[in-house]
């Protein structure tokens, strides 16, 4: 079977698999030439927000996410990751700029003990001991955490 593509000026006569073939291409082209205009008008931050390894990683690979604490001036939310067995644990501030820490009873640990805890943010390792996370979180900020055993 032929599929003929009709325009006001020609008409292309061609097999359907070389037709799919000329549309992925223009579709990659348009994406390319799309995207390359999105994205050079971000920011430094919102580019490296929307680019960040880590965190699509956690879009991917995330479960199980549940809220562990809601008060007036914090939310945690937890989940574990489906094929690293890694965790993560996420904190939203409500109220203004406050250190605050993370007991291990809710992730699910009697301990932190022997957990590394990385800010998914900023790439670095934060401070834990074996009985919390401490965090700083900023005024009506989040703070996104990885937790490898």
């Amino acid at each position: 079977y032929d599929l003929i593509v009709r325009s006001s000026l020609m008409v292309v006569t061609m097999s359907p698999n070389a037709f799919s073939a000329a549309l992925g291409a223009a579709a990659s082209d348009t994406w390319d030439s799309l995207s390359e205009q999105v994205f050079t008008k971000l920011d430094e931050d919102t580019l490296s927000l929307l680019t960040n390894k880590d965190v699509l990683r956690l879009i991917r690979y995330s479960h199980k996410a549940k809220q562990v604490k809601r008060d007036e001036k914090h939310v945690i939310w937890h989940s574990y990751d489906t094929e690293d067995g890694s965790e993560y644990v996420a904190v939203f501030n409500l109220k203004e700029t406050t250190t605050l820490s993370i007991d291990p009873e809710l992730c699910g640990h009697e301990t932190f003990e022997s957990v590394r805890v990385i800010d998914l943010w900023n790439h670095t390792e934060c401070v834990n001991t074996e009985t919390e996370i401490i965090c700083d979180v900023p005024t009506h900020g989040a703070v996104l955490y990885k937790l490898i055993k």
